[in-house]
């Protein structure tokens, strides 16, 4: 039964969250980011490359043409 969650007839339960549930899943998540020191630069612009990485290259200078 997809699709039926929460409506009239779902036996399951459910636990409510609390504010240190948030907190948990919150600093969870900070610490997956990455340390902005440790970007790799563009070897045309020199930029730090915080999206994704073509060969060394960011994206306005690797659809740049040379």
């Amino acid at each position: 039964m997809l699709g039926r969650m929460g409506l009239e007839g779902d036996t399951r339960k459910f636990k409510r969250l609390r504010g240190d549930d948030y907190y948990s899943a919150k600093a969870a998540f900070d610490s997956l980011k990455r340390d902005p020191s440790k970007f790799p630069k563009c070897k045309v612009c020199g930029q730090r490359i915080t999206g994704l990485n073509w060969n060394g290259y960011d994206l306005r200078c690797f659809d740049e043409p040379l």
